[in-house]
This record gives C-alpha cells, structure tokens and sequence, in this order.
C-alpha cells in the first residue's frame, strides 16, 4: 500500500476524535535508517491531512553494546519524556525492537493507562511473528509489554491481509515437509505473489463479463479504463482499483487484545474516508473513545481547580447563597418599606391645593356641572385639585383624629394604596385622600363627559344601539376587574358612577370607596367570601339597571326569578336577555361578571370602543362615497364619450381638440384632396309620388347604410344635403397623394351599399346612384358659432358638384386630376380595386371642355358592356307607372335613365340566365 495512505488514514483518525496536534517520536542522528524514513514521508504527505503536527521529539541514542554501527534509545533521558507528556497522542516512527522498549518505559512511567495514545505505523515487521513481536521469550519483560501494548494502536497495511493465506501458506509448508522434507520460513514462501496474480486475473474476468457486449467496438485503452475506479469484491478479499491501477484496500487498525493477538478495533476505507467499528464496543480502559489530545483541564490539571479548592467551596457555596438570600431579602424589605412611606406621602394630599365648588351655582353653566351638582350626595363635590378636574368625596370619621384607635390611621392609608394600586383602562384615576379632624375626603378623577346616561341621553350620536354597546363593554371589563382585584366588589356601582372621558371610554368611579366608608364609620370591611358574593351580585343588578337604561327599557321592576330560565354555560344572549337575567330579584339567578366578560366576547363586542366604531362607519361611509363617485365619474366618462362621438359627427376631431384647448381655429389651405358629390337622379320622383315620412325614412336608410362605408375608410364625411352626400379625403388629417384612390374604393363600396335600399312603395326597387369626384386644392374651415359646421370651398368643390350633376346614373364620374393621382399613387397594376373607362369630352358649365372618365371594378358586376359572367347582376325593378312618357322637363330626363338602365339590366338577366 502506498505510504501516503497511512499519512491519511492517520489525518482522519484525528479528525474522527477531534485530535489537532500530536508529538512526533524518532531516533537521534538516525539519518538513513527506519525514523528517517518514515518522518520524511510523514512530512511529504500530512500537509494533505486534517491533522498539524505539534512537536518533533528525538530520542537521544547510544551505540549497541552487541553492535557498536547499531544506534539504540536512550530511554533514560528526562528530556524527552518531558516533551512526550505535552500532548496526549505521540506518533511512534521507531523500528519494532526500539518500539518495545519505548512502550515498557512508557509503562514505567504510568503513561498507558488509557490517558495516553500511542500509534505506529504497522511497516517493516510492525507486527509480525505471527502478531506476537511484543514477546521477546523474557516472561517478566512480555508481562510488562503485554499490559503496555495495549496502549498502542498501529495502522497496518491492510494489501497483504487475504482470506485463508495464513491457514493456505502453513497447508503448502506441511506439504513441503511431508513429501520432500523440506522446512522453511513462512515468510520465505512466495504465496502473495500467487494469490495478486489470480485477483488480477479475476479482475479481468470480471470486466470482460462486463462489456462482453461492447468488446469489439472497445479498443485496449477504454477496457482498461473501464476496469478501473472500482470495488471489486473477490474471494480472496475486497478493494478498490483506483485510476493509477493500485488496489486500495480498508486500512485496519489494530489493538494488541488481553490475550496477546493484534485484533482490528477499526477500519477506514481510503475512496470513501469512513470508518468502520468491527467490534461491538471501542473500550478503551473503560472509554468509548480515545482520549483527547489536550485534556479538558489541562495537561497538569492547570485549567481546573484542585480537589482542596473544590471541597472548600463545597462548604462555602451554600453559606454564601444564604446569606445573599438573606440580604436581598432585607434590601427588598427596606426599598418596599421606603416605597410605602413614599406612596403613602403621596396619597396624603395637601388640603390648600384643593378648590370645590361648594354651591352648585359656581357650576359655569354646563349641562355636565349641573348634572353633577344634582348627585353630590353619591359622587361628591367636584372641584380642583391643582390643574386637574377632580370629585371630592367626603367621609365621616367615627371620632375625632387624635382619638382614633392605635392603627387606624394607618389602615385607612393601607386602603387607599391599595385603591391606587388598583388601576384599569376603565377605571378613573385615584388621587389620594385629605385626613382632616373628623373627615376624610377622597379625590379621584373626573372625566369630562359626565355620566353615561345623561350623555347618552342628551347627545343625538348616541341613538344607534350599537354605539351604546360599545359603552358596555367597557362597564363589563371595568366591573369584571374590580371583581378579579383585591378589592373584590364596587359596593356602590349604579350609573353615576359611570362616568365617560373625552374619548368616549366609560370609567367607572369610586373602586373602593365602599371599603374606605365602612372603615370611617368603624365597620369591618366585608372581606368573608359570602359577604364578597352578596356584593358582587349588588353590582351585577347595578349593572342590570345600566343596561336597561341604555336599552331604554323599564329599570324598576326587576324581574321573577321564574321569568327566567338559569343558563349553567354562557351562552350567546341577546342584550335584553342579558338585562333580565341581571335584574333577576334571587341573586344566584344573576350572571357573574365573568359571565358578563364572555357574554361580551361572545357576541363580538369585546375591544371595540365607540371610537374604533365611529372611524368604521366613517370608513364606511367613505367606501360608499368612493364608489358612488366611481360609478358618477363612469357615467360621466360614458357621457362624454357619447358627447365625443356625437361631436366627431359634426367635426372633426382635430378641431374638437382645439376648441377643448381654448385655441384659436383658423381657415386652412390644402394643395390637394378629392372631394366626392352624390346624389339619386330619380330623388324628385320619389318626393313627388311618396310621403313626407317615407321620404325621410328613405334617406335616413340611404345615408346610414353610406356611414357604415365611410367608417372603413381614411375619408371625412363633410355634409348631407337631400339626397346629396358629400365626402373628402385628404383633410382634415393630410395622407399624402393616396386621397384619390381612397375616394375611388369608397364609390365603388358606395355604390353598391346604396342598392340595397329600397324606395318605399316601388315594389322593392333600389334607386341607381351618380357619383362624381374631383381632386385639387381646397380651403377648409368652421363656419358659426352656434351651431359650427365644417366647411369647404373652392373650385375643387365646384367642379366635383358639376363632375356628379354631369354625370350617368350608376356611374362613378371622374375628373382627369382624379384619375391621375390615381393611377399615380394607387395600388400596383397587378392588384388593381377599379379602372378608368374613357367617357369623352364634356362641356361642364363654367368650365372649358373636359375629358371625363367612369371608374369600374374589376371584381364586381358593373353597368357597363365589358362586365360579363356575373350570375346574379344588380336588380332595378321600377313600377309600371314610371313608363309613363307623357312626363316632361328634368323627371323625363330620370325617366329616359330609369328605363335604359332598365332595359340593360333585363338583357343582361337573360345572357346571365
């Protein structure tokens, strides 16, 4: 096994028993043999390892008296042994002999007991002899050895440890000797050699078996790279061929046994850095682990205290927690006594800082002041105490001060501190009392709003009975503290005593007034328990009539003990259940303010003061403000947008924009745009032979059908004029020289929208349209205030009016600027929408003579001799009386159209047919 696998073997024992250091034991002046060796490899391969080394101890030698060239320990050297005992775990790299004497002094020295570790690295005849080479064949020296040994750990090299080798080589040296009388070493007969050679071979076994499918496309290299980076687990033994083709396998670990054999007490698998425990205990001398490298309490027991100062403090640890017990408790005593002088100091207050308004007119006036100055014989005088508003309740002594019995005075000062040491979120501030010659006055907090029923009473916010709940839950917590407290009950609990502050939280006054009173007058404080209950359920019919109040019910009669049904669990009551049962005449039928606490909690009432109520229905009505502003701001939006869309069909919504912005609308030139006029020829027919009503029906059909064209195109709708509908493209938004071709595609779509529409009482004829367009410069601009129009003019416009009056029914009629722009600007020749049919020259009025054209689709049925093929041609069918020639003037001239187009349309059936 290579060398550095005992440097890692030993780097990970370490780190398995939380070794860091460990001394390193060699021969003096042993330059070449078995120490050298061993610690220069140490050196070249523990960098690699857990474990730093701690110090390099030389043994000093001397010369052998046997062989003077032979270097032996010196084991009698103090200077050595000194270092050795620094650490607990001493690395050994002495040759077997120089081992055995090193350990039997070692044994000498009471270092192999079990505080101590020694290891050495099982090479070079570590161990042999048949694991016995601590037997020197000296009984009393084995003796000795026996017992050091078992101190010692050695890591062996674990390649030459086969299954049955041993018993197999004693086998082949018996033969030996019975036929051919031949005696021998064991170590002389070469079987390790034999049984490397079969696991090299089952190795290759194995591996071809492996990839016997894979053989003939594998070439030498990638079997034998194949073969390695793995556990081969033979008969013989089990390891690991790694890359560099060496078999590595577990590292043993011995321990000489009681018995005198090496046994392996652990295993460390090289591939994975695991150990393994073969035995079922470590016992080591009494331990489950090896001992550390530096003790817990040091190596001479410095860190730790010695057993002298150990017993000593033994005794004086418990004498000292006494009397630290005993002077804390005589500090606590002396601070609570100071802080109940200074408290009651403090509860004694000055009589001159005290004002009352002894006549109730003194009372400025207020609803609260008058209300209070009527209850002066329960609640007290109000007044100031300093700056703070203040009732002054005043008690009668049983005699005078200074004849009062011995530690009267003094009671009456315990009870004030406890009523001031008695304080709640619903309770009211107790100030302190004034002892005077035959009264004692008790001043306590006045909160601002006054009484709960006069508030609630006199205050419109106060009508919800929600709101008047809240209140009650803060009488319930206030009433189920002062029940939970010291002072057990309130003696005196009725409305006047619940008194509301400035924001809105009910405080109960006079928590132990009752107590104070009784002790005034000379009575002993009712503290039996049945006493206590007699006045809790007082309270509790108190309360009752609280809450009755509030309810605005009738708090007179209290309620039969039959009217009743008692509840063992509470349960969740409404509050005039709950107001009944408080006012029950048997008080065991009454609830206990515990049962209030949960009644409250039960119904959801329980932390919500009137403010927290207030804010939500503020944050309520804030919601429901919100939304009806959203759906307000919605309606608006969808009003404005229907305004917008109304707007868009009078203007622009170029214009739009500027109007919205304040900004001046100034008339505009453009060079170019294509204006288109239409109109229905037969149209003064259609007044003249139908109804005023089925005329508008007519041309309210004709024009919407017409705006549902120009919607899909980049067009502006300028105006309807009777039959007359006029459109332009290129204005208000320029597009180029493409406005031309833009009207064209809208004629044509133009067209054949208007012939789904029927004349009313014609027997379903669709009137033929005369279209005409003209492109050049126009002026466009807003005309009026009141009702502003879009307005354009120019020769443009003229000449388009006269391209239309010109024109032929169905006809698209087109000027020549129209057409060149067109043909210009439009789509390629090979996806062409329309063309141009040359119609002649034409006089227009005004006007020089003009060559006109007729634009036709090349994928629709059109009116003209060059469309053919088309299965359902375009249907005209006028009614018999509009044959009638006797008709003259401009509905002669619709008349002689109307029956022309007729007479081409039945010819044009007929060749469809």
């Amino acid at each position: 096994m290579p060398f550095q696998f005992f440097s890692y073997t030993l780097g990970y024992l370490a780190r398995q028993f939380s070794w860091r250091e460990l001394n390193v034991v060699y021969l003096e002046n042993d330059n070449k043999g078995f120490s050298f060796a061993h610690r220069t490899r140490l050196l070249e391969f523990l960098p690699y390892d857990y474990l730093q080394t701690g110090d390099f101890i030389a043994v000093p030698t001397v010369s052998s008296d046997s062989a003077p060239d032979v270097l032996v320990a010196n084991l009698t050297d103090q200077r050595a042994w000194d270092l050795v005992v620094q650490k607990r775990v001493s690395l050994l790299l002495l040759p077997p002999d120089q081992l055995r004497l090193f350990m039997i002094e070692a044994y000498y020295r009471n270092l192999t007991y079990g505080e101590f570790v020694f290891i050495a690295y099982g090479t070079e005849g570590i161990p042999s002899r048949d694991n016995i080479f601590w037997n020197s064949d000296n009984e009393e020296t084995d003796q000795v050895a026996l017992k050091a040994f078992r101190a010692l750990l050695i890591i062996k090299d674990g390649s030459e440890l086969w299954a049955g080798a041993p018993n197999l080589s004693r086998t082949i040296l018996a033969e030996y000797s019975k036929r051919y009388n031949w005696t021998m070493n064991i170590k002389d007969l070469a079987i390790v050699n034999t049984i490397r050679t079969i696991e090299w071979v089952e190795v290759f076994v194995e591996t071809f078996l492996r990839l016997e499918s894979r053989l003939p496309n594998l070439t030498v290299q990638q079997f034998v790279k194949d073969a390695l980076n793995r556990t081969y687990d033979l008969p013989s033994r089990k390891f690991y061929l790694n890359e560099i083709e060496i078999m590595i396998v577990p590292v043993p670990i011995l321990r000489l046994s009681p018995s005198g054999e090496f046994e392996t007490i652990l295993t460390f698998s090289v591939p994975t850095h695991t150990f393994q425990f073969p035995l079922a205990s470590l016992d080591w001398f009494g331990n489950d682990t090896l001992p550390r490298d530096f003790p817990v309490c040091g190596i001479n027991g410095e860190k730790c205290l010695s057993q002298e100062i150990k017993e000593l403090l033994r005794i004086l640890v418990p004498v000292m927690c006494f009397v630290l017990t005993i002077a804390v408790a005589i500090v606590i005593f002396v601070i609570r006594r100071r802080t109940l002088n200074e408290d009651l100091a403090y509860l004694l207050l000055q009589k001159d800082q005290l004002s009352l308004n002894e006549d109730p007119s003194h009372s400025h006036g207020s609803d609260v002041d008058a209300f209070l100055s009527q209850h002066n014989g329960l609640m007290g005088l109000t007044g100031k105490y300093g700056e703070r508003n203040v009732f002054a309740k005043t008690l009668q002594l049983e005699r005078t001060r200074n004849r009062l019995p011995q530690g009267k005075e003094s009671a009456l000062l315990q009870e004030a501190l406890l009523m001031s040491r008695t304080r709640h979120a619903n309770l009211v501030n107790f100030y302190g009392i004034i002892l005077g010659t035959t009264t004692c006055q008790v001043i306590y907090e006045r909160p601002v709003n006054g009484n709960i029923l006069a508030l609630t009473s006199r205050s419109s916010v106060f009508a919800d009975v929600e709101l008047r709940l809240a209140l009650v839950v803060n009488i319930v917590a206030g009433l189920h503290f002062i029940h939970k407290s010291q002072l057990s009950y309130h003696g005196n609990f009725c409305s006047e005593v619940c008194l509301v502050n400035d924001r809105f939280t009910v405080l109960i006054a006079q928590a132990g007034v009752r107590q104070l009173e009784d002790l005034c007058a000379g009575t002993s404080v009712h503290s039996n328990k049945d006493f206590r209950s007699d006045y809790q359920a007082a309270d509790v019919l108190g309360f009752g009539k609280v809450l009755a109040g509030l309810l605005a019910s009738d708090a007179s009669a209290a309620v039969r003990p039959d009217r009743v049904e008692k509840l063992n669990n509470v349960t969740i009551s409404s509050p005039h259940h709950m107001r009944d049962r408080c006012l029950n005449l048997d008080p065991q039928w009454r609830p206990t303010s515990h049962d209030l606490s949960m009644w409250t909690k039960d119904r959801k009432l329980f932390g919500r003061n009137i403010v927290d109520l207030l804010l939500d229905r503020l944050q309520t009505f804030a919601n429901e403000l919100e939304a009806d502003v959203n759906a307000k701001t919605a309606d608006l939006l969808e009003e404005r947008r229907k305004l917008d869309e109304l707007l868009l069909e009078m203007l622009p919504s170029l214009i739009i924009t500027k109007l919205r912005n304040n900004e001046p609308i100034d008339a505009e030139l453009f060079d170019s745009a294509t204006v288109l006029f239409s109109d229905i020829p037969v149209f003064p027919r259609i007044v003249e032979q139908c109804g005023p009503l089925d005329v508008l029906q007519f041309l309210a059909q004709m024009h919407s059908a017409f705006d549902k064209v120009v919607r899909s195109f980049d067009v502006y709708k300028v105006e309807t004029i009777n039959d007359s509908y006029v459109v332009v493209s290129g204005l208000p938004v320029r597009n180029g020289e493409g406005h031309a071709a833009e009207i064209c595609r809208l004629a044509l779509k133009l067209r054949l929208s208007g012939n789904g529409v029927q004349v009313p009482g014609w027997g379903g004829c669709s009137p033929a349209l005369r279209l005409g367009l003209n492109s050049g410069p126009v002026a466009a601009g807003v005309v009026g205030s009141r009702m502003p129009r879009y307005c354009l003019f120019g020769d443009t416009m003229n000449t388009a009016s006269r391209m239309e009056s010109h024109g032929q029914a169905n006809k698209i009629h087109v000027s020549p600027s129209s057409r060149h722009l067109a043909e210009l600007h439009g789509q390629p020749q090979s996806s062409r929408d329309f063309e141009f049919i040359s119609r002649g020259r034409i006089v227009i009025k005004v006007t020089p003579r003009m060559k006109l054209y007729i634009a036709s689709s090349v994928h629709t049925y059109l009116f003209s001799s060059r469309a053919k093929g088309s299965s359902k041609p375009f249907g005209f069918s006028p009614p018999p009386h509009m044959f009638n020639r006797a008709r003259t003037g401009r509905t002669q001239t619709h008349h002689i159209q109307i029956i022309s187009t007729y007479n081409f349309l039945k010819r044009e059936r007929k060749n469809g047919d």
